[in-house]
């Protein structure tokens, strides 16, 4: 059974991951296209989370609104009018944002990253904030095995538990540099 769309709400309360959120409205038909117009190597190539390797400029280029199921993307709380016109859902007036339009495009970059991924070890920095003691961020050097998406994955879902002065402190994961 489908399950329900993650909903605008539920993303804005944390309650799922700003990729979880964007993936849902990524099609075939944007894989293709942000493939095609970013390119497939270099975003396999890219070492950012975030593609911020790759300029704005080529993300502000794409158009995807017109591959995103219009159905859905009003199911998850955004506006859509009775002409199937995406629309701020208090004003009624046409409203579809760059960052909407980056963020899926963005997305769709991290399936292709995943499909063409292969896994190896890898040499990443995580930084992060331990929540007990609120002392600042900290980094952590480590190496894991798998490819770029399942590691993001892992460790973008938010939380992990890091022994800090003989204790379990619970960090909140700010970001994730890849080194090779």
């Amino acid at each position: 059974m489908k399950q329900p769309p993650l909903t605008r709400k539920e993303y804005l309360d944390n309650n799922c991951s700003h990729n979880q959120y964007y993936k849902q409205f990524v099609t075939p038909e944007i894989i293709n296209y942000v493939g095609s117009t970013i390119g497939r190597e270099r975003i396999a190539k890219s070492l950012c989370q975030n593609f911020n390797d790759v300029p704005l400029e080529l993300w502000d280029s794409l158009t995807v609104k017109h591959f995103v199921d219009k159905k859905l993307w009003s199911l998850a709380g955004n506006g859509v009018n009775s002409d199937s016109r995406y629309v701020e859902e208090y004003t009624g007036k046409f409203s579809w944002s760059k960052s909407d339009n980056v963020c899926i495009a963005k997305a769709a970059a991290r399936v292709i990253r995943s499909e063409l991924g292969e896994s190896k070890c890898r040499e990443i920095t995580v930084e992060y904030r331990p929540l007990k003691d609120c002392s600042g961020l900290r980094s952590l050097d480590t190496s894991i095995n798998g490819n770029i998406e399942d590691i993001l994955d892992y460790y973008l879902g938010g939380f992990f538990i890091k022994l800090l002065n003989g204790e379990e402190v619970r960090c909140k994961v700010i970001g994730v540099e890849f080194h090779n």
